[in-house]
């Protein structure tokens, strides 16, 4: 990572890394060099804002967008006790019924995705082409759950 903020054309990076030591250590290293957006769609989210970032870069944002910005607005001001609030409240429980990563996922993010945007009446259809697997009626009701 600190090899890549010395490229001239590298300006910022995503950073999806699972290891919160690692990601500390990466944002200390990069901090003022490249723009570091934190990602993973998890619960650990939270942590690597609360350690340091320039934003975030995470596809299930695509759901609750005001929700997310305020979110990351929190964070970059240092107001993490309203950012918890807002993710606690609003994000983690589309984490844990749209994207969660705890159990075997029979459907991809995608799928899960289109289908809570087709729930908000965003889209019309959640079907998504193989080798990709559309939601079943648990999905649709898992989803609706974290909506809700």
């Amino acid at each position: 990572m600190i090899r890549l903020a010395e490229i001239d054309s590298v300006i910022g990076v995503k950073h999806a890394i699972r290891h919160l030591e690692l990601y500390a250590e990466q944002w200390e290293a990069l901090q003022g060099k490249i723009s570091v957006l934190a990602a993973r769609d998890a619960p650990g989210l939270l942590a690597k804002m609360m350690i340091g970032a320039d934003g975030i870069c995470i596809g299930i944002s695509n759901i609750a967008t005001g929700h997310w910005a305020a979110f990351t607005n929190h964070c970059l001001k240092h107001n993490f006790s309203d950012a918890r609030d807002v993710f606690m409240s609003h994000l983690m429980p589309l984490i844990s019924h749209v994207w969660s990563e705890r159990v075997p996922r029979r459907i991809s993010y995608s799928a899960s995705t289109k289908e809570a945007l087709v729930q908000l009446g965003v889209f019309s259809s959640s079907h998504v082409r193989a080798p990709e697997v559309n939601v079943d009626q648990a999905d649709i009701d898992r989803i609706y759950a974290g909506l809700v």
